[in-house]
């Protein structure tokens, strides 16, 4: 006989792949999507932030079934998120400073079937519940990128850490396909067409690549890789959606 799978139930609702990264003890608390289990797991949430409960209450009557699934799941992860970085026995979540951005966060959490960007939105919520902190402009980041942008996210480093390098540009504009480093020493590859939206959203920024390691060959001097690297802003975004406590 073959082995049950974890996503038998789960599959039914239409998640797809990221039904096959929840363990069955963990489905079999996020699949009753009824809306007085929904709220009995938001309870420690509106009661700390006033107001949250109705419109919380609203936008998950209104989902579809395989949405309610997600947003319990996301909220029961991020949830034992926090309870991971807590010294407190309890739950006891912040005060939510921008509850629309929370409420948005979940809702939007609820569409995503991708693994790692719903592990993102999990650690976006739990960063919020923790600190009490919820900005609009993370969140419309995270709904905005792909599988594609969030993996070339996670592999570009803090300027810190790319190594040497020949100096920052006065002006740039990135392109699709032009060559680039992860940081001195590594290969050269091809920058991908979508990750231009990194930029636009001032995650990353671009220096010249040291030339001792990348000279210009003689029939196209001005060939020159580019090495991305984070900026303050995309450091602390990645930080939060990948859950990670210091430097990036």
């Amino acid at each position: 006989m073959a082995e049950e799978s974890n996503d038998f139930s789960l599959d039914l609702l239409g998640l797809g792949k990221v039904a096959k990264s929840i363990p069955k003890s963990v489905y079999e608390k996020v699949a009753d999507t009824t809306l007085g289990t929904f709220e009995k797991l938001v309870a420690p949430i509106t009661e700390t932030t006033h107001g949250i409960g109705v419109w919380l209450r609203q936008k998950f009557q209104n989902m579809a079934e395989y949405e309610k699934a997600l947003a319990h799941l996301s909220i029961y992860e991020a949830i034992e998120n926090f309870k991971k970085s807590s010294t407190s026995a309890s739950f006891k979540p912040e005060i939510i400073d921008h509850p629309k951005s929370f409420i948005n966060a979940i809702v939007e959490s609820s569409k995503e079937t991708n693994i790692d960007l719903h592990r993102m939105w999990v650690n976006l919520l739990a960063n919020t519940l923790e600190t009490g902190e919820s900005h609009p402009f993370f969140v419309n980041v995270l709904k905005s990128i792909s599988p594609i942008e969030a993996a070339l996210l996670n592999s570009i480093n803090i300027k810190d850490r790319i190594g040497k390098h020949g100096g920052v540009y006065l002006s740039f504009n990135p392109t699709s396909g032009m060559p680039f480093i992860r940081k001195d020493g590594d290969e050269v590859e091809s920058w991908p067409e979508t990750g231009v939206i990194l930029y636009q959203f001032n995650l990353i920024n671009f220096v010249a690549s040291n030339r001792e390691n990348y000279p210009a060959p003689k029939d196209d001097p001005h060939y020159e890789p580019v090495v991305p690297y984070l900026t303050d802003l995309g450091a602390d975004f990645h930080r939060i959606v990948s859950n990670k406590k210091g430097k990036t």
